[in-house]
């Protein structure tokens, strides 16, 4: 102890300067012993490895946690053109789907009713919604997504074009007829199965695409697909009680625009 006091008092008793200089090689003795004891870490244990593998530099800076990106990219999520809707889509070009009535006993009304659903409607909504969600995924930005999305309130431009592509529309009758154009009394029938059906659809994808509880394009997307979907499982029940709901009146019909075409 008393040793201790003397130098202390020893030190005290010398010259400010001296003071001074003894300060600073002591301090350059810790800073060298600092600087060695960093690099010794640093050759023995450069990096740190977790539980998972990862290697984490033993001096590097922490980096803040990476928050979730609400895209189809981050999520890697499958193309839309995988959806129930377009398997649907797609089986139609197999033989037999529109079979609604005995082919060993067709009918006019029913040669009538398949080219209007194969070669009419169905053609219609599967090539301009393929091409519409084709184009959405092709787009560079999540931006360009979610404004594109909200054009398929235009939905309702398919259903104008293939009434009226029903119009001109080549139709095979059994007995090895041609007529063209679907007959205005099966229209009416099949819109008043199917009207309300539409306009369910129709309604239901404005909703969507106004709802702001779907969380990005996708979502918006995939859920107007859903209504898609049921509206063309519809189609098909509503195609069979338009065969039902027809009786002689369409047969006079018939043979009024074959009558048309032969003069």
């Amino acid at each position: 102890m008393d040793e201790s006091v003397s130098i202390v008092t020893t030190w005290m008793a010398q010259p400010f300067s001296a003071q001074l200089l003894e300060l600073v090689l002591i301090a350059g003795i810790l800073g060298f012993v600092l600087v060695s004891v960093y690099f010794f870490i640093k050759a023995v244990r450069p990096n740190v490895e977790t539980k998972d593998g990862t290697k984490i530099s033993f001096f590097a800076k922490r980096k803040k946690a990476l928050q979730p990106v609400a895209s189809a990219e981050a999520l890697n999520r499958p193309s839309l053109l995988n959806h129930r809707f377009f398997r649907m889509m797609r089986s139609t070009q197999t033989a037999g789907f529109f079979q609604i009535e005995d082919s060993t006993d067709r009918t006019a009304k029913g040669a009538i009713n398949l080219a209007f659903l194969r070669d009419c409607k169905f053609k219609v909504f599967r090539e301009g919604i393929e091409k519409f969600v084709s184009d959405v995924e092709c787009l560079p930005t999540v931006a360009q997504r979610e404004s594109m999305v909200q054009m398929l309130a235009k939905i309702s431009e398919l259903v104008n074009t293939y009434e009226e592509m029903a119009k001109s529309l080549r139709i095979m009758l059994p007995n090895d007829t041609v007529i063209y154009g679907v007959p205005r009394l099966y229209m009416v029938k099949f819109n008043k199965w199917h009207g309300d059906h539409t306009a369910m659809c129709l309604n239901s994808i404005n909703d969507v695409l106004c709802d702001k509880l779907y969380e990005d394009w996708y979502a918006t997307l995939r859920a107007s697909l859903d209504y898609l979907y049921v509206v063309f499982d519809l189609t098909m029940q509503d195609a069979k009680l338009t065969l039902k709901d027809l009786n002689g009146d369409l047969d006079k019909e018939i043979e009024e625009i074959l009558s048309k075409t032969t003069h």
